[in-house]
């Protein structure tokens, strides 16, 4: 039960796969402006999986994900939370406000358990929450409570398990907030969810499967000493664009909201070769790419995914561009990518800056603004 605490500024930092572990309802706190930083694969919140990047900036003390998982169970943080990435999970409480703007919210881990939070929770964009339920009674569903107002978007997924069977009037209320604005964009089929003054009120289909889908792609790339950055891919258009230079080789990070056993890729247009087989962890499979061409369109088609439910994704394709030098991934390399190149000259790769890095080794230099300036002119064919 005890606390790990960053005063006046300072850092806490574990590098070289150290962990920032506590355990036992203790806290991890920063304090005027400090940093919580995992990096090189170290563990933040709890120690179940790495969450690659993690951070408090001293401007705003926000917890930040970017990628990877972090299990708050047991776990208080003083501060927001952003989640961008990866996936958040486990029982524990958070001082702040939480966003979600691209990561998935699992509360519990392997049992039902519930995030409490004392602002605000908002989630847009590619960010997905997941719920799961053994039944209708508080202590048998996933539950995230807010103190403040919720701002909806994004997905809601429902899952039941330990073989509950919900009859047709079964209902629950997993989400709850102060006032409420906005509303999912998408909700799993199996479930009704109605937005009411003060929390969601859910009901489930009976005999309805639980649902299984692909919720976001990235593109992976290890920035030298600066860590892990992902580039947010689409699944739908307009594509996403990798503008960083790597040799023609490539990591791809699919995430799904089940955990997956199976499932293989292929390329159906453009030019670049799938290297080895892809690497299934998890709710993720990682595809590498070898020998991909410069300024195209490149189509990964998924097939035979499948999770541990054994359902079966439908086959499923993404195109994503590769283009370098293209910094704000217009699908063109204009005077625009080499003045944002410049701006950020003599920096260290960062949250911020890390498409300007364009070469991926960890600082934004003149080699980085040459590289862009001999790309100028390249744009995806169409």
């Amino acid at each position: 039960g005890g606390n790990i605490v960053a005063q006046g500024g300072g850092n806490i930092v574990a590098q070289g796969g150290g962990n920032i572990v506590a355990t036992g309802a203790g806290n991890i706190v920063a304090q005027g402006g400090g940093n919580i930083v995992a990096q090189g694969g170290g563990n933040g919140p709890q120690n179940k999986v790495a969450a690659e990047q993690l951070e408090i900036p001293a401007t705003a003390p926000t917890f930040t994900q970017i990628a990877g998982e972090s299990d708050l169970s047991g776990l208080t943080i003083i501060g927001g939370v952003s989640v961008a990435g990866g996936t958040l999970d486990g029982s524990g409480a958070i001082i702040g406000d939480l966003a979600n703007s691209g990561g998935l919210i699992v509360p519990g881990s392997g049992a039902p358990g519930s995030f409490g939070v004392t602002g605000a929770f908002s989630q847009s964009g590619g960010g997905s929450l997941q719920v799961e339920t053994s039944g209708g009674n508080p202590t048998q569903f996933d539950q995230l409570q807010a103190g403040g107002g919720a701002t909806l978007g994004g997905n809601l997924f429902l899952h039941t398990r330990d073989g509950y069977q919900p009859l047709a009037n079964d209902s629950f209320n997993p989400v709850g907030y102060s006032n409420v604005s906005g509303a999912f964009d998408t909700v799993s089929s199996n479930v009704q969810a109605t937005p009411l003054a003060t929390g969601i009120t859910s009901v489930l289909a009976p005999g309805a499967p639980n649902p299984f889908a692909l919720l976001k792609v990235v593109s992976r790339k290890t920035q030298g000493i600066a860590g892990i950055y992902d580039i947010p891919l689409s699944l739908g258009q307009p594509i996403g664009v990798e503008c960083r230079s790597s040799g023609g080789q490539h990591t791809l990070v699919f995430t799904f909201n089940n955990p997956i056993v199976g499932g293989s890729a292929s390329i159906t247009s453009g030019t670049g070769q799938i290297s080895g087989t892809p690497l299934l962890s998890d709710r993720t499979m990682t595809v590498s790419l070898t020998g991909v061409a410069n300024a195209q369109r490149l189509t990964i088609l998924l097939n035979g995914v499948t999770d541990t439910a054994a359902q079966v994704l439908p086959g499923t394709s993404v195109t994503i561009g590769f283009l370098v030098g293209d910094v704000n991934g217009n699908g063109t390399v204009s005077s625009s990518d080499i003045a944002q190149v410049k701006l950020q000259a003599g920096q260290e790769a960062s949250v911020t800056n890390f498409r300007t890095d364009v070469n991926g080794n960890g600082s934004v230099t003149s080699s980085d603004i040459a590289l862009v300036k001999s790309s100028s002119g390249t744009q995806l064919l169409p």
